[in-house]
């Protein structure tokens, strides 16, 4: 996994780096920043350089890439957490914003497909 390897970079180098500049606040941003921050340990100053107004969905999970209807090849059950699980997180959303996407957090599965842009509602 890319995560992995850059992760593995740093981990070598640890002495070299003090601080990392990255472009886009995509998904794959978040998730190489959680993980740098959970190993250095407020030891890495992190700069983000992202050109839209919301963090989180990138193309592929805003209205950039995606409409109501299209669905994420990912399930909730394989979604790393960023600061909260979906599950969590699905249970603390108003009811309007849920039943765009035909979705009960009562009875919310883990294991159906998400659409896009509920998933970048999250990852925001």
């Amino acid at each position: 996994m890319v995560i992995q390897a850059i992760t593995h970079i740093f981990m070598k180098k640890i002495d070299a780096f003090t601080s990392l500049a990255i472009i886009g606040g995509g998904p794959m941003a978040l998730l190489l920043i959680r993980r740098l921050l959970d190993h250095f340990e407020g030891q890495l100053a992190i700069e983000l350089f992202e050109k839209q107004d919301v963090l989180g969905a990138g193309m592929p999970y805003s209205h950039l890439g995606a409409e109501d209807e299209h669905i994420a090849n990912i399930s909730a059950n394989e979604l790393p957490e960023v600061l909260s699980s979906f599950d969590d997180w699905i249970k603390k959303q108003d009811s309007e914003a849920l039943e765009r996407f035909a979705i009960n957090a009562e009875d919310f599965n883990e294991h159906r497909a998400l659409p896009r842009l509920l998933l970048g509602s999250y990852l925001a």
